[in-house]
Protein backbone atom coordinates (compact mmCIF):
# COMPACT_ATOMS: atom_id res chain seq x y z
CA UNK A 1 0.00 0.00 0.00
CA UNK A 2 2.84 2.38 0.83
CA UNK A 3 4.54 1.67 -2.51
CA UNK A 4 1.29 2.33 -4.39
CA UNK A 5 0.76 5.64 -2.58
CA UNK A 6 4.38 6.57 -3.22
CA UNK A 7 3.74 6.41 -6.99
CA UNK A 8 0.83 8.85 -6.96
CA UNK A 9 1.11 11.14 -3.92
CA UNK A 10 2.89 14.49 -4.03
CA UNK A 11 4.27 13.74 -0.58
CA UNK A 12 4.16 11.11 2.14
CA UNK A 13 3.89 12.18 5.78
CA UNK A 14 4.52 10.32 9.02
CA UNK A 15 3.33 11.44 12.45
CA UNK A 16 5.88 9.20 14.19
CA UNK A 17 9.59 9.47 13.29
CA UNK A 18 10.25 5.86 14.36
CA UNK A 19 8.38 4.47 11.32
CA UNK A 20 10.34 6.69 8.93
CA UNK A 21 13.17 4.17 9.12
CA UNK A 22 11.12 1.91 6.80
CA UNK A 23 9.20 4.48 4.70
CA UNK A 24 10.31 5.94 1.33
CA UNK A 25 13.11 8.48 1.72
CA UNK A 26 10.98 11.40 0.55
CA UNK A 27 8.57 10.93 3.50
CA UNK A 28 8.31 14.03 5.67
CA UNK A 29 7.80 14.13 9.41
CA UNK A 30 4.71 16.02 10.62
CA UNK A 31 4.00 16.58 14.34
CA UNK A 32 0.48 15.79 15.48
CA UNK A 33 -1.60 18.93 14.74
CA UNK A 34 -3.33 19.92 17.99
CA UNK A 35 -5.94 22.56 18.70
CA UNK A 36 -6.09 23.24 22.44
CA UNK A 37 -9.60 24.39 23.35
CA UNK A 38 -8.91 24.30 27.09
CA UNK A 39 -7.73 27.28 29.11
CA UNK A 40 -6.46 24.98 31.87
CA UNK A 41 -2.81 25.30 32.82
CA UNK A 42 -1.05 23.51 35.68
CA UNK A 43 -0.93 25.89 38.63
CA UNK A 44 0.04 23.55 41.47
CA UNK A 45 1.51 20.12 42.14
CA UNK A 46 0.20 17.68 44.76
CA UNK A 47 2.25 16.95 47.87
CA UNK A 48 1.84 13.28 47.03
CA UNK A 49 2.88 13.17 43.35
CA UNK A 50 0.08 11.64 41.30
CA UNK A 51 1.26 9.63 38.28
CA UNK A 52 -1.10 8.47 35.53
CA UNK A 53 -0.78 5.92 32.73
CA UNK A 54 -3.57 5.70 30.10
CA UNK A 55 -2.75 2.87 27.66
CA UNK A 56 -4.55 2.79 24.32
CA UNK A 57 -2.95 -0.64 23.88
CA UNK A 58 -1.23 -2.31 26.85
CA UNK A 59 1.21 -4.32 24.76
CA UNK A 60 2.31 -1.42 22.59
CA UNK A 61 2.63 0.99 25.51
CA UNK A 62 4.50 -1.48 27.72
CA UNK A 63 1.92 -1.25 30.52
CA UNK A 64 2.96 -4.50 32.20
CA UNK A 65 6.61 -3.42 32.29
CA UNK A 66 5.69 -0.01 33.69
CA UNK A 67 3.44 -1.52 36.37
CA UNK A 68 6.05 -4.08 37.48
CA UNK A 69 8.80 -1.48 37.66
CA UNK A 70 6.68 0.89 39.75
CA UNK A 71 5.65 -1.90 42.13
CA UNK A 72 9.37 -2.57 42.67
CA UNK A 73 9.94 1.12 43.28
CA UNK A 74 7.15 1.22 45.86
CA UNK A 75 8.72 -1.75 47.64
CA UNK A 76 12.31 -0.48 47.51
CA UNK A 77 11.54 3.19 48.23
CA UNK A 78 8.54 3.14 50.62
CA UNK A 79 9.25 6.71 51.75
CA UNK A 80 8.89 8.09 48.21
CA UNK A 81 5.73 10.20 48.08
CA UNK A 82 3.78 9.20 44.96
CA UNK A 83 0.66 7.40 43.75
CA UNK A 84 0.34 5.48 40.49
CA UNK A 85 -2.89 4.94 38.54
CA UNK A 86 -3.68 3.06 35.33
CA UNK A 87 -6.82 4.17 33.49
CA UNK A 88 -8.42 2.27 30.62
CA UNK A 89 -11.49 2.63 28.40
CA UNK A 90 -12.27 6.20 29.35
CA UNK A 91 -13.97 8.67 27.00
CA UNK A 92 -12.04 11.70 25.79
CA UNK A 93 -14.07 14.33 27.65
CA UNK A 94 -13.70 12.58 31.01
CA UNK A 95 -10.00 12.01 30.37
CA UNK A 96 -9.37 15.73 29.84
CA UNK A 97 -11.00 16.47 33.19
CA UNK A 98 -9.14 13.69 35.02
CA UNK A 99 -5.77 14.79 33.60
CA UNK A 100 -5.98 18.01 35.61
CA UNK A 101 -5.70 16.04 38.85
CA UNK A 102 -2.33 14.49 37.99
CA UNK A 103 1.25 15.72 38.18
CA UNK A 104 2.98 13.35 35.75
CA UNK A 105 1.89 11.22 32.79
CA UNK A 106 3.71 8.07 31.67
CA UNK A 107 2.86 7.60 28.00
CA UNK A 108 4.81 4.52 26.85
CA UNK A 109 8.11 2.73 27.35
CA UNK A 110 8.55 0.71 24.13
CA UNK A 111 7.47 2.56 20.99
CA UNK A 112 10.10 5.29 20.64
CA UNK A 113 7.82 8.32 20.31
CA UNK A 114 4.90 9.93 22.12
CA UNK A 115 1.18 9.79 21.40
CA UNK A 116 -1.93 11.92 21.73
CA UNK A 117 -2.22 11.48 25.50
CA UNK A 118 1.22 13.06 25.85
CA UNK A 119 0.20 16.08 23.77
CA UNK A 120 -3.02 16.50 25.75
CA UNK A 121 -1.02 16.51 28.99
CA UNK A 122 1.83 18.72 27.77
CA UNK A 123 -0.65 21.31 26.47
CA UNK A 124 -1.94 21.70 30.02
CA UNK A 125 1.53 21.99 31.51
CA UNK A 126 1.55 18.45 32.89
CA UNK A 127 4.99 16.82 32.53
CA UNK A 128 5.27 13.60 30.53
CA UNK A 129 7.55 10.58 30.51
CA UNK A 130 8.00 8.45 27.38
CA UNK A 131 10.63 6.41 25.59
CA UNK A 132 12.18 8.57 22.84
CA UNK A 133 14.48 6.64 20.49
CA UNK A 134 17.59 8.69 19.73
CA UNK A 135 18.27 7.21 16.28
CA UNK A 136 14.92 8.57 15.02
CA UNK A 137 15.72 12.16 15.99
CA UNK A 138 17.44 12.81 12.64
CA UNK A 139 13.98 13.05 11.05
CA UNK A 140 12.83 15.93 13.24
CA UNK A 141 12.84 19.57 12.08
CA UNK A 142 15.68 21.82 13.25
CA UNK A 143 15.19 22.97 16.81
CA UNK A 144 12.55 20.45 17.82
CA UNK A 145 15.02 18.06 19.44
CA UNK A 146 16.29 20.72 21.83
CA UNK A 147 12.75 21.83 22.69
CA UNK A 148 11.33 18.41 23.61
CA UNK A 149 10.39 18.57 27.32
CA UNK A 150 9.49 14.88 27.61
CA UNK A 151 11.46 12.96 30.21
CA UNK A 152 13.08 10.13 28.26
CA UNK A 153 12.56 6.77 29.95
CA UNK A 154 13.48 3.15 29.26
CA UNK A 155 12.99 -0.22 30.93
CA UNK A 156 16.31 0.36 32.69
CA UNK A 157 15.87 3.87 34.07
CA UNK A 158 12.13 4.36 34.71
CA UNK A 159 12.35 4.15 38.48
CA UNK A 160 15.36 6.47 38.68
CA UNK A 161 13.51 9.01 36.52
CA UNK A 162 10.48 8.85 38.82
CA UNK A 163 12.70 9.37 41.86
CA UNK A 164 14.35 12.36 40.16
CA UNK A 165 10.98 13.89 39.32
CA UNK A 166 9.62 13.44 42.84
CA UNK A 167 12.69 15.20 44.22
CA UNK A 168 12.40 18.23 41.95
CA UNK A 169 11.79 21.51 43.72
CA UNK A 170 8.51 23.35 43.19
CA UNK A 171 10.35 25.85 40.99
CA UNK A 172 11.88 23.08 38.85
CA UNK A 173 8.49 21.41 38.38
CA UNK A 174 6.90 24.64 37.22
CA UNK A 175 9.77 25.33 34.85
CA UNK A 176 9.18 21.90 33.27
CA UNK A 177 5.45 22.62 33.21
CA UNK A 178 5.94 25.89 31.32
CA UNK A 179 8.36 24.25 28.89
CA UNK A 180 5.81 21.48 28.24
CA UNK A 181 3.01 23.90 27.38
CA UNK A 182 5.27 26.07 25.19
CA UNK A 183 6.43 23.00 23.28
CA UNK A 184 2.89 22.08 22.18
CA UNK A 185 2.05 25.69 21.33
CA UNK A 186 5.12 25.89 19.10
CA UNK A 187 5.47 22.47 17.45
CA UNK A 188 1.95 21.06 17.48
CA UNK A 189 -0.02 24.19 16.68
CA UNK A 190 -2.47 24.16 13.78
CA UNK A 191 -0.68 27.17 12.26
CA UNK A 192 2.74 25.49 12.30
CA UNK A 193 1.50 22.16 10.93
CA UNK A 194 -0.69 23.74 8.22
CA UNK A 195 2.14 26.06 7.15
CA UNK A 196 4.56 23.14 7.03
CA UNK A 197 2.14 21.12 4.89
CA UNK A 198 1.48 24.02 2.54
CA UNK A 199 5.18 24.78 1.99
CA UNK A 200 6.09 21.14 1.40
CA UNK A 201 3.27 20.54 -1.08
CA UNK A 202 4.19 23.70 -2.96
CA UNK A 203 7.84 22.65 -3.20
CA UNK A 204 6.87 19.08 -4.18
CA UNK A 205 4.75 20.33 -7.07
CA UNK A 206 7.67 22.48 -8.28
Amino acid sequence: NINIMNKFAYLLYALNPDIMQVLPKRTKFMPYPYLDKSSFSKSSFNKIIRILHVPSHKGVKGTEIINKQIKKLKYNEPELNFEFTILEKINHFNLLEILKEYDLIIDQILVGWYGSIAIEALSKGIPVMAYIRKEDMKFLPDGMINDIPIINISKNNLNNKIIEFCKLTKKEKFKLSEKSKSFVQKWHSIDYCAGNLKDNIFNAKL
